[in-house]
């Protein structure tokens, strides 16, 4: 599982990467446990939460539902 979720982090932050964003967001991929830390504004945030996906809090994500594929 651990592994599984260190695989879905890297594909997460290179699909970041390869889709031009403006930041960088490597430190994700460095990161354990189900939870990460994402560095956006609470407006970022919120806008995320809003529109496309489920953020705990202010920072953190769950990365859920991905394929490996």
């Amino acid at each position: 599982m651990r592994q599984r979720i260190q695989r879905m982090r890297l594909l997460f932050v290179n699909t970041l990467q390869e889709k031009g964003a403006s930041r960088d967001f490597s430190f994700i991929s460095q990161q354990n446990g189900m939870f990460s830390f994402s560095g956006l504004t609470k407006e970022q945030v919120l806008r995320l939460r809003e529109e496309f996906a489920h953020l705990c809090g202010r920072f953190r994500t769950y990365q859920r539902g991905r394929d490996d594929a």
